[in-house]
């Protein structure tokens, strides 16, 4: 009785101080601690343990029984009074028991199998729950004072209850099968069952297994995605730097200029600076603008696209005026630098013609803006929905997306037509 009660109390001891650490030192589950904990509870988890081995090793099937369960969810009512509710709490705690159970049957196992121990198979399972709980806790302080948290939040973080729910039934009933077939507690039929029932289990994770690596790469090609959007956006921001730093170059050089023209006036040198004022403005000429759309922001867009689209032949031709007045300057960047985007894209697989028009009307309260590009191949449209060739068919069209999220907002709509080698979008917005 007294090995016994040290083994509980180390074990105990052990299993109480690695699952605080695992609430208070990791972020597992992505909930900051509302209140300190009550040592009432503290109380009530020895309490439990005690009683779980005293009903154990004297007989008392009925306590022991009963008390099963709460064994085995006994910090669970201690860690709540911290955090507050939360159905994690349990399944985490049921399955670190788990798989601290299924360890120490293994080994116990394989001290009876392997090294011919006399001790009972009731007690060889306690022992080396004892030591497993206690590697446990070594594991997480090492993990803590290594600064190595994400570790384990990386892995436990991101599970569902369900998750949890269904590694925990799988590890039992692996547990289960284990033992009936090294030790053979029962019978044939009982092990051929539960062997199914493992079976049916281990397809359901690795089912669960291949759904979660395909929303983490469905996320990481957004992640891909979002960040060629940044890219883009540093490149706009870099150009405006740059004209930004003409300018400052331009307001040096005209003070500069006008002392050279002021020289050559008080000398009565005029023809030369006629000459000289002439090519400062030819210069300016050369300089000036490329779109005056009415939006500046459609302007510095339109720029920047075209000095892009330059590189690869495309040409970008603009007409009409845009209602910078009703259009936030946001939702103006999210309709130009998609749509434009898409329509370079376009014209990147064009061999010929590759001419992007863009035409703003403002026609009887209406705004009409119709973007046009050449095609390599028919595109098929179905219910003003384009059907795309592409093999990430779920990323595909987010861009036209958001522009259609703009539009609705504005109470207006997108069309899409295609014909004659040629795509059209039509924004249309009631001004």
């Amino acid at each position: 009785m007294i090995i016994t009660f040290i083994v509980y109390t180390i074990w105990g001891i052990c299993d109480f101080l690695t699952q605080k650490a695992f609430f208070d030192e990791f972020d597992i589950l992505g909930i900051p601690k509302k209140h300190t904990y009550r040592c009432v509870w503290a109380v009530y988890y020895f309490t439990v343990t005690y009683l779980y081995w005293f009903s154990k090793y004297q007989g008392y099937r009925v306590v022991f029984n009963c008390t099963y369960f709460a064994y085995y969810l006994r910090i669970v009512p201690f860690i709540w009074s911290a955090f507050g509710f939360n159905l994690k709490v349990p399944a985490i705690s049921f399955f670190y028991e788990q798989v601290e159970a299924v360890l120490a049957s293994s080994l116990a196992i394989v001290s009876i199998l392997v090294l011919n121990s006399k001790a009972s198979p009731g007690f060889l399972d306690d022992f080396f729950a004892s030591v497993v709980s206690l590697f446990f806790l070594i594991f997480i302080k090492v993990l803590s004072r290594l600064n190595r948290r994400k570790v384990l939040e990386s892995c436990m973080a991101d599970l569902s209850f369900w998750d949890y729910l269904l590694m925990i039934v799988v590890i039992y009933m692996v547990g289960s099968f284990e033992t009936d077939v090294c030790l053979g507690y029962h019978s044939i039929m009982h092990t051929r069952a539960v062997s199914v029932l493992a079976m049916i289990l281990v397809i359901l994770v690795c089912g669960r297994l291949i759904i979660i690596n395909e929303q983490k790469l469905s996320h990481s090609k957004v992640i891909k995605l979002l960040d060629d959007q940044m890219q883009r956006q540093l490149s706009f921001y870099r150009q405006v730097s740059e004209k930004d730093d003409e300018l400052r170059e331009y307001r040096h050089d005209t003070i500069n200029h006008l002392i050279v023209i002021d020289s050559m006036i008080t000398d009565e040198r005029l023809s030369e600076a006629s000459d000289y004022i002439h090519s400062l403005m030819m210069g300016l000429k050369s300089t000036k603008r490329t779109f005056y759309t009415g939006s500046y922001i459609a302007d510095a867009i339109l720029s920047t696209k075209t000095s892009e689209a330059a590189k690869e032949g495309i040409r970008i031709e603009f007409a009409g005026r845009i209602p910078c007045e009703k259009i936030k300057d946001l939702d103006m960047v999210i309709i130009f630098s998609n749509l434009i985007d898409n329509a370079v894209e376009a014209c990147e697989k064009v061999c010929s013609d590759r001419i992007i028009t863009v035409d703003s009307v403002n026609k009887d309260d209406f705004w009409i803006l119709t973007i046009r590009n050449p095609l390599s191949e028919p595109v098929q449209i179905k219910d003003n929905h384009i059907k795309t060739t592409k093999s990430d068919k779920k990323l595909h069209g987010i861009g036209i997306m958001d522009v259609e999220k703009v539009i609705d907002r504005y109470d207006g709509m997108v069309r899409f037509f295609s014909e004659n080698n040629e795509f059209t979008v039509r924004v249309t917005v009631k001004m």
